[in-house]
């Protein structure tokens, strides 16, 4: 036995299973293992963050990627179906088929609560709305006693109250208590500024703006104010709570909420 290991033959065996097994481990690693794992062929994921869901399924698609739609969430301001997140990363080295993973925007607005506000001072209501993502709308002032606290509020023209529902970033419409015996306001001059300009001057001051759409004017003139009653003459006054109508050039909004 002892002269069979120290033979030519057992180093010959020796050698061929050493160089044999040189063999198949390089093509293990350099072949069989490369085409497994597709060595070489990454790919980079595009960025379809703020594209509409149907170019963003076009672009993966594009590069060989597997879209899908796996959570849907709510941002004001964004339109319905836009993808607000993806997974993996916009630039990330992957491979063929890969599942991107797409976050996209609610196609409606998620309902929320509707604070309890009767009774609160203006400013604490507009706080508390706030809070819940909603807002202030039209303010409109009555004369009862109980300066800028609230008596009631609505949502398109519906009284609202507490634990009623309204889209997410709806705004609210107030009724105000203006007090008794309240001052007098200098009319504004508001001839020439934007509606929602003319709006914030004068819910400013505690009086309110009602909007009249006209057709005519120059291009330059559509959406702002040409005529309002009364006028801003000298000395103009109203008692808070009162409304000063204004006329514009153009079209009515559709709604304004």
């Amino acid at each position: 036995m002892l002269k069979y290991f120290i033979s030519r033959e057992f180093l010959y065996t020796l050698g061929a299973l050493f160089v044999g097994g040189i063999l198949v481990y390089l093509a293990i690693f350099f072949l069989i293992l490369p085409l497994y794992t597709r060595h070489g062929a990454g790919i980079t994921i595009p960025d379809v963050q703020e594209m509409a869901l149907g170019s963003a399924e076009e672009a993966l698609d594009d590069v060989k990627l597997r879209p899908q739609v796996s959570d849907s969430v709510y941002v004001e301001g964004l339109e319905p179906g836009t993808v607000i997140k993806q997974y993996p990363a916009p630039y990330t080295r992957v491979k063929p088929g890969r599942l991107v993973s797409l976050t996209i925007n609610q196609r409606q607005a998620p309902m929320v609560i509707v604070p309890d506000l009767k009774d609160m001072i203006l400013y604490q209501a507009k706080v508390q709305l706030e809070g819940v993502k909603l807002g202030l709308g039209k303010i409109t002032y009555v004369p009862k006693l109980g300066k800028d606290k609230l008596l009631s509020y609505s949502y398109k023209g519906q009284q609202l109250k507490p634990g009623d529902r309204v889209p997410l970033g709806s705004k609210i419409d107030v009724v105000v208590k203006q007090g008794v015996g309240s001052k007098m306001v200098v009319v504004p001059d508001l001839i020439g500024l934007n509606y929602e300009d003319a709006v914030n001057l004068i819910q400013s001051i505690g009086l309110n703006l009602v909007p009249n759409y006209r057709a005519g004017g120059e291009p330059e003139e559509q959406g702002l104010i040409y005529r309002q009653v009364p006028k801003a003459e000298y000395g103009e006054s109203l008692n808070v709570g009162s409304s000063v109508d204004v006329f514009i050039y153009g079209e009515a909004p559709e709604s304004r909420e």
